[in-house]
């Protein structure tokens, strides 16, 4: 059966002590081919269902339209192409349903394709499924501050798009918030004290891996901190940590025991730290001890402090390709030869150029190495006698 638009029932009333037949009911729908309509005002026999079909060429909603047309069924048949609506020999005319005005209008159920208002009010309402294909918000003073449903084209920096849904605006480029047709999401004002973003979970305080207990093992973000750590407690674990809490700004690293390097910073950068102004406190530069069985030994990019105790012959070979500002400190002990292999480069020592391998026989020397080019260093040396 057609889909009902409409439906009127009428009952007849029974004789005295009999039974009455089962009421008219009128319904109402667009003519479709191929459907089968019914005309049951003469159908007795206690039928469950008594039908009369009221068909219409056009919506509901243009009721009072010049080619607005209303047929009523007067054989029950299936229609078809040789049976249009308003065939004489299956429909009759009926009324053309004049639009209705009227201050109130009390009914247990309307069915209707459209319903056109400027305002509709109401205590309560339940509607179990609304479809609509564009809804417009406006506030008390006429202006658009939302939209659901336009399919229009905007412009929003610069670039032309579809945005069904925005808030908090007139258009999708000055909403708080908005959604393409992607369903990407866009909002300059967000508060969310629960939920998951990915892995990370989101509280009140904080947003982290395991919640917001600021020392448990996690890694998030935190009342002005950003931290990894891997254990409850910091010490001698690893953890990092840029902490502008309470007042202050830190950074801590920490690490597990077995780990030598605390903080590692590494690439191809002009500048690793850089203080205009300030205090240093507690800085030990890389230490590095050798002993006879150490050598040959070639100097690292890392060997800023070297402290050599030979007592016999050794050769000290310097850095192929040195880095430009590489300094070392070398603290020379114990009465072996110490043979310096400048490994290409060319040393400048007390006022003349050194390559090859040359010697320090002396028993106390500090030596200060300092690379200025890929293969130019200067040497200071000083002996204590």
């Amino acid at each position: 059966m057609a889909k009902a638009q409409g439906h009127i029932t009428v009952r007849r009333r029974p004789k005295d002590g009999e039974q009455g037949e089962v009421g008219i009911s009128y319904r109402v729908s667009f003519w479709q081919s191929g459907k089968k309509y019914h005309y049951d005002l003469n159908l007795t026999g206690g039928a469950t269902e008594r039908i009369i079909d009221i068909c219409v060429n056009k919506p509901l909603s243009l009721i009072g339209d010049s080619g607005f047309k209303a047929y009523q069924c007067i054989r029950t048949h299936t229609s078809s192409d040789s049976i249009p609506l308003g065939n004489v020999n299956y429909w009759t005319a009926v009324n053309n349903f004049q639009p209705l005005v009227s201050p109130l209008i009390l009914a247990s159920k309307i069915v209707a394709d459209f319903i056109d208002v400027d305002d509709l009010a109401a205590n309560t309402g339940f509607i179990s499924a609304l479809t609509v294909s564009k809804l417009t918000v406006k506030d008390s003073n006429n202006n658009i501050i939302a939209k659901i449903g336009d399919m229009s084209n905007y412009t929003v920096d610069s670039v032309s798009g579809k945005y069904p849904f925005w808030i908090g605006g007139s258009t999708p480029a000055n909403s708080v918030t908005r959604i393409d047709s992607t369903g990407k999401l866009t909002t300059t004002n967000i508060v969310a004290s629960g939920g998951t973003i990915g892995g990370f979970s989101i509280s009140t305080s904080a947003i982290g891996t395991t919640g917001d207990s600021y020392g448990s093992a996690h890694t998030g973000i935190q009342q002005g901190r950003i931290y990894i750590q891997n254990s409850a407690s910091s010490s001698g674990k690893r953890f990092v940590e840029l902490n502008a809490a309470g007042g202050s700004s830190k950074i801590r690293i920490y690490s597990d025991y077995d780990i030598d390097t605390g903080l590692y910073v590494g690439g191809k950068i002009t500048t690793a730290l850089w203080l205009e102004t300030g205090v240093i406190a507690g800085l030990r530069p890389q230490y590095r001890y050798l002993a006879n069985s150490d050598f040959p030994y070639t100097l690292r990019w890392d060997d800023f402090n070297v402290f050599i105790h030979n007592t016999n012959e050794v050769t000290l070979n310097l850095p192929s390709s040195p880095a430009k500002g590489q300094t070392a400190h070398i603290i020379k002990t114990g009465g072996g030869l110490l043979k310096i292999n400048c490994n290409g480069s060319s040393v400048w020592l007390n006022g003349g150029n050194k390559t090859g391998t040359f010697g320090l026989t002396s028993y106390n020397a500090f030596i200060v190495l300092f690379f200025y080019g890929s293969s130019n260093c200067v040497m200071s040396l000083h002996v204590e006698d």
